[in-house]
Order: C-alpha cells, then structure tokens, then sequence
C-alpha cells in the first residue's frame, strides 16, 4: 500500500529544490503526504553525487523538486523514505521509463 500512496503521490504541489543536470527536458517531482491515520514521513533522495537530504513531510504536506535530464537520457533520481518503522526505497525518476510519461510545463 505505501508504494502505491508515493506512486500516486508524484502528481501535485510546487517544488522546492531545483537540479540542473543539464540541457535537457525540464521535470517536476511532486510528493504528497497521503498516508493514512495522520502519519508523517521522512524522504531521501538522490542523484548521483547531489543528495537532496532528509525532508520530513506532516500528514496533508507537500514535497518536490524540479531538474533538467542529462545531455544522454540517463538521468536517474531515487529516494528512500520511512515512517512508523516501516521503508522503502524506488526510482522516482528514471529518463529511459519516465521521459515519454509527462506533462509539459514551464518554470520562471
């Protein structure tokens, strides 16, 4: 069931962290509190050497970032996240399953 509450997630807020990774399509990544019984979670994610730290987001609360893919299509970001003992760890991003899966949009 978590899987499926961060996968579904992905979908709506405004980001907090901007990666330029380089010229390539702009992407959004939007996460979203919606665990049940009012239980936070801390989320960790990553690519490559960038590491976006901890992020502890309440019931309801919203986390995202936004970045550039790389120049070759290869660009990866994953996250691990707990809450209540429980863990674990996804691509959030990855070009060669995600890039074609999109909405277009445009940041200032």
């Amino acid at each position: 069931m978590s899987l499926l509450v961060l996968w579904k997630a992905r979908t709506a807020t405004a980001a907090t962290d901007r990666i330029n990774l380089g010229t390539g399509h702009k992407v959004l990544v939007d996460i979203s509190n919606e665990l049940p019984n009012g239980t936070s979670f801390t989320i960790h994610c990553k690519y490559k050497d960038d590491n976006l730290r901890n992020h502890f987001v309440d019931p309801q609360q919203k986390y995202g970032f936004k970045f550039r893919t790389n120049f070759w299509g290869t660009t990866l970001f994953f996250c691990g996240a707990s809450w209540q003992g429980r863990q674990v760890e996804f691509d959030i991003f990855r070009a060669s399953r995600d890039d074609t899966k999109r909405c277009f949009y445009h940041w200032g």
